[in-house]
C-alpha cells in the first residue's frame, strides 16, 4: 500500500475546494428581505412603547421634587438654599456653581408679590408648576442690574386690583398669572469664586414672595 505524502510548503492544496483561503474583515450587511417586516415592527413597536414610559415617568419625578420641596419649605416665603455640592443637593441635578433663592407660593387664599435683584448676567427669576412646566422667567440684563417685581394671581383672578384708585400702593401693577395655585419660585445666580459669596448671599436674600391683602 503506498503511502500519501503532503507537501509541507503547501496548505493550499491540503484544504477544500470549496472553503474561502481568506476570511472577510467586515460583516455582511444584513438582508432585511430574509429579517421580516413582521420582526421589524416589533422592535419598532417596542422603541415606541420604551419612549412613552419614559414621556410619562417626566412628570412623575418631577411632581416627587416638587413635594421634596413641600417638606423642607415654609408657603411663601423665600428662603435662600444651601451652597449646592456634589455630596449634598437639595434636588438633583443642581449646579454646584449656581446660588438659589426659591419660595414655594400657595394662590389659595392670596396673590402674591413678588420681588427680586438680578445683578449681573447670569442671573433668572423663573416660575414652575409642581409638574416642573416653565410658564414665567425674567433673565438679567447683560452688565446691568435688573429689579423684577410683578403681582402672581391665580387663573381666575387676572386684572386683580389694578383700577386706577383701587390699586394699593405697594403693588405693582405688573401681573403674572400662574396657571396653578401652587407651584415654586427660584432666583438663582452664579457663584464665582468664595471671593464674591458674600454679595451672591445678599442678593439672593432680597428675594422675596409675600402675600397681598385684596
Amino acid at each position: 500500500m503506498k503511502r500519501m505524502i503532503s507537501l509541507p510548503n503547501s496548505f493550499a492544496r491540503v484544504l477544500p475546494l470549496h472553503l474561502p483561503r481568506s476570511f472577510p474583515t467586515t460583516l455582511p450587511k444584513p438582508d432585511f428581505r430574509t429579517i421580516g417586516w413582521g420582526t421589524i415592527a416589533a422592535s419598532l413597536l417596542g422603541a415606541g412603547i420604551v419612549h412613552i414610559l419614559a414621556t410619562l415617568a417626566v412628570p412623575t419625578f418631577k411632581r416627587g421634587a416638587y413635594e421634596r420641596m413641600q417638606a423642607i419649605l415654609p408657603v411663601n416665603s423665600m428662603r435662600v438654599m444651601p451652597r449646592q455640592s456634589a455630596s449634598a443637593q437639595t434636588l438633583p441635578y443642581l449646579a454646584a456653581d449656581m446660588g438659589y433663592a426659591v419660595c414655594r407660593y400657595d394662590l389659595s387664599v392670596l396673590p402674591i408679590a413678588v420681588r427680586a435683584v438680578l445683578p449681573d448676567a447670569g442671573w433668572s427669576l423663573a416660575l414652575y408648576t409642581p409638574t416642573g412646566e416653565n410658564f414665567y422667567a425674567q433673565p438679567a440684563a447683560d452688565m446691568k442690574r435688573t429689579d423684577v417685581a410683578f403681582l402672581l394671581v391665580p387663573s381666575s383672578d387676572r386684572l386683580f386690583n389694578i383700577q386706577p384708585g383701587v390699586r394699593r400702593a405697594d403693588v405693582d401693577a405688573t401681573q403674572v398669572t400662574s396657571p396653578q395655585r401652587e407651584g415654586l419660585i427660584v432666583v438663582r445666580g452664579p457663584r464665582r469664586g468664595l471671593a464674591y459669596d458674600n454679595e451672591v448671599e445678599a442678593a439672593l436674600a432680597l428675594a422675596s414672595c409675600q402675600p397681598i391683602q385684596r
